[in-house]
């Protein structure tokens, strides 16, 4: 099956009446200037809407490809859009949310370009083939050794040209995320994952040690383990190119741009981080991105706040939507086993990983991925076990046990492993059984 054919929405519900003059009728056909006119004819008197009106009109139908995770032609909120203001009546916190949005879009010119360009537009995605993911069962990583390897959770194998109406001055490739491994595997590439040569290093002694204490196992396994769905990308480029690309076309304003530039080099400087920035208006900011990913990440991490999202830079909501992969849409930080690599004992790093962000490859054997990621807890349960009752002591000299998301922030830093024998198949299979009911 097609992927656009596995994502297209079900309309098999929607009567014959909406296709023809009402709204959800005009962005159904992909007709958005159709949409637009039938509110000015509408627009004698204010607008009432009823309900379902604002549900259909937030449906992401414009596009099959929308369901995959509003790609193409999704506006995030169902009244919040440049063509209502003013049109509808809203009462109680839908009327001060209004409220609120009209004031953003003439406080900047450059936020009210951004949402009128996202309403009347959509992405363009071009989707390079990566080969088909196989599937393993659970039953076949019995007696192997899982060694978690951290990933973030963008998109691989597609080049964005478009992101949701706004164009980009350079198409966007997107090389990482948990299907890494799949596209070198079709490439004839051993390369299972990529990092900086620090951290690539490091998980290969990962591996080395692995099979040294777990010497009666089959093989030792390279499991994905999903980094934080929001910030655990902000290190790879794609993040930070879009952000950079797009304000050519959003046009924030020189003010607004200078309180970025001290934003970033005040966060670099907090965390102890050196990068040669000087301004996002530089004409050497994307040689200066290539080469460092803390200026990726801060540039990301600034531009994502609240603060610079009302000045108009590119909405980070529909950025995290377009570049991550789409079998991770719902995905939780640590969410493991989409991706699995057998590892090699004393393998050299490949000081080539056909990646934007990172110069070094490990290299290993493509095997497959589960159906669907599970839970860390489920895929490394003895490695949560090790850390129960354990913790850090607070400044007042207290006792504060470790947090889910402290265990799988080791699960990235640290060197963990453990083998899958018949306890950790069979609670794996009963968390799958409880899950798919």
């Amino acid at each position: 099956m097609l992927l656009a054919e596995e994502y297209a929405p079900d309309l098999t519900k929607i009567k014959d009446k909406v296709m023809i003059s009402t709204p959800l009728g005009y962005l159904l056909r992909g007709d958005i200037d159709g949409f637009k006119q039938d509110f000015i004819d509408r627009n004698t008197q204010p607008i009432t809407l009823t309900n379902e009106d604002l549900m259909n009109m937030s449906m992401d139908l414009v596009n099959p490809m929308a369901k995959v995770g509003g790609l193409v032609g999704s506006i995030s909120h169902k009244f919040l859009k440049p063509s209502l203001v003013g049109k509808t009546k809203l009462t109680g916190p839908d009327s001060s949310a209004m409220t609120k949005y009209e004031k953003k879009l003439k406080n900047s010119r450059a936020f009210k370009r951004n949402e009128e360009m996202r309403e009347a537009g959509k992405s363009e995605v071009e989707e390079i083939p990566i080969g088909k993911r196989k599937i393993i069962t659970p039953e076949s990583m019995l007696n192997k050794v899982l060694v978690p390897v951290a990933g973030d959770m963008t998109r691989t194998g597609t080049k964005i040209k478009n992101m949701e109406g706004i164009p980009l001055q350079e198409e966007i490739i997107m090389q990482g995320g948990p299907l890494y491994s799949l596209l070198h595997n079709t490439m004839g590439s051993k390369n299972s994952w990529a990092s900086n040569y620090g951290a690539a290093s490091g998980k290969q002694k990962n591996f080395d040690k692995a099979f040294d204490d777990f010497p009666n196992a089959d093989d030792v396994y390279g499991v994905y383990t999903g980094m934080h769905p929001i910030t655990g990308s902000h290190f790879a480029a794609p993040e930070s190119k879009i952000l950079v690309d797009t304000m050519e076309v959003l046009k924030p304003r020189v003010a607004d741009i200078k309180e970025a530039d001290k934003a970033i080099k005040e966060l670099l400087a907090s965390q102890g981080k050196k990068a040669d920035f000087t301004s996002l208006r530089s004409d050497k900011i994307f040689d200066q991105m290539n080469k460092n990913g803390d200026l990726r990440r801060a540039i990301a991490t600034v531009l994502r706040k609240p603060t610079f999202q009302d000045m108009g830079f590119a909405n980070a909501g529909d950025m995290t939507r377009i570049i991550r992969e789409p079998l991770l849409k719902n995905a939780k930080y640590g969410d493991s086993g989409l991706t699995i690599f057998k590892a090699e004992k004393g393998a050299g790093i490949n000081p080539y990983a056909y990646h934007q962000s990172y110069d070094s490859g490990i290299q290993g054997e493509y095997i497959g991925g589960l159906l669907e990621s599970v839970p860390a807890d489920i895929m490394f349960p003895k490695t949560f076990a090790k850390f129960q009752g354990k913790g850090m002591k607070t400044k007042d000299g207290s006792f504060k046990p470790y947090a889910e998301d402290n265990i799988k922030g080791s699960l990235a830093r640290a060197h963990h492993a453990e083998l899958a024998d018949q306890q950790w198949l069979d609670n794996l299979m009963k968390y799958l059984s409880t899950k798919r009911k």
